[in-house]
Order: C-alpha cells, then structure tokens, then sequence
C-alpha cells in the first residue's frame, strides 16, 4: 500500500479486514500489530505504517473448534478490505 505522508502519525488508520472466518493476525512492515480470535477485527495500524511503501499481511488460522467439531469450518477472508482514516 503506497500512504501519502500526510497519513503518517496522525490521524489514526484503522485495517478493517472485511468478512474473516477463524484467528486474525496482522502484520504492516515485519511487525505485528494485532491479533484478534473474534470480532470486531479492526486492527489499528498507525504505530506501523511509513511514508511510501507499505507492505500488509493478513495471517488466518483455523479455531480449535475445528478439533472439537464433526464439521470443520473453513477459515479465511473474503471481500474488500479497508483502511479507515480516523481524526
């Protein structure tokens, strides 16, 4: 993701992910900067991002539901994701 510098610091960007099914990790830049196992699961990005260049992953895992149940339950993300620019 290309950010402009005027996002850097100020306001806060919030990565909204779209639709996820399971555990939620991200990533911006080698850092992590949340986890979530349930949602919401927006995950405040500001503290990582720079100016220019940004690079983003979403890591998705499955729950231990998927151990306990008859029926495993995929895991993922589907739709768009977006970053929200609060303040």
């Amino acid at each position: 993701m290309e950010l402009p510098a005027r996002f850097v610091g100020d306001p806060r960007l919030v990565l909204d992910p779209g639709e996820v099914s399971g555990c939620l990790r991200v990533w911006v830049n080698g850092k992590v900067v949340g986890t979530r196992i349930w949602g919401p699961y927006e995950v405040d990005i500001t503290s990582a991002v720079q100016a220019g260049r940004n690079e983003i992953i979403l890591e998705v895992a499955g729950t231990l539901g998927n151990l306990y149940s008859k029926a495993a339950e995929p895991c993922g993300v589907r739709g768009k994701a977006t970053i929200w620019v609060l303040g």
